[in-house]
């Protein structure tokens, strides 16, 4: 079980690209009550909050290792990345669903470790032209 301060429960759930929403839906809670855990002073989050967030940060990494090992047993000279701008995008994809923050939070991970291992990253929106079904 793990417990900690409302500015690490935000922390990482803002690393994992989830809105307090995402959070309130996932566990059952109103809005309010995920605002109140992240506010100084308040309630602090229950240890059913944190293995959720626990939960998406392990799918997190599991996603973006899978992603870098692939675009980097290609050795491309850029790898392009999906980013998409709203939920709708997201969900015409068809890529399993989840919120859009935590695919492009996913993405930016990829981008940020594919660069410091020298490989260069290009950024397509799904309805951009060209758009030819990028990682991410």
């Amino acid at each position: 079980m793990r417990m900690g301060k409302s500015a690490e429960f935000r922390a990482r759930r803002e690393i994992c690209g989830l809105t307090q929403g995402d959070v309130a839906d996932a566990c059952g809670v109103r809005l309010l009550t995920v605002k109140r855990w992240e506010k100084l002073g308040e309630a602090e989050p229950p240890a059913d909050a944190w293995e959720f967030l626990e939960g998406v940060e392990a799918a997190r990494r599991a996603v973006v290792r899978q992603a870098v090992e692939a675009a980097a047993a290609d050795k491309p000279g850029a790898v392009r990345l999906t980013y998409c701008r709203t939920q709708e995008q997201y969900d015409a994809l068809g890529r399993g669903g989840g919120p859009v923050g935590v695919a492009n939070a996913n993405a930016r991970a990829v981008a940020d470790l594919l660069e410091s291992m020298g490989i260069a990253v290009a950024w397509a929106y799904p309805d951009e032209e060209g758009f030819d079904a990028a990682i991410g």
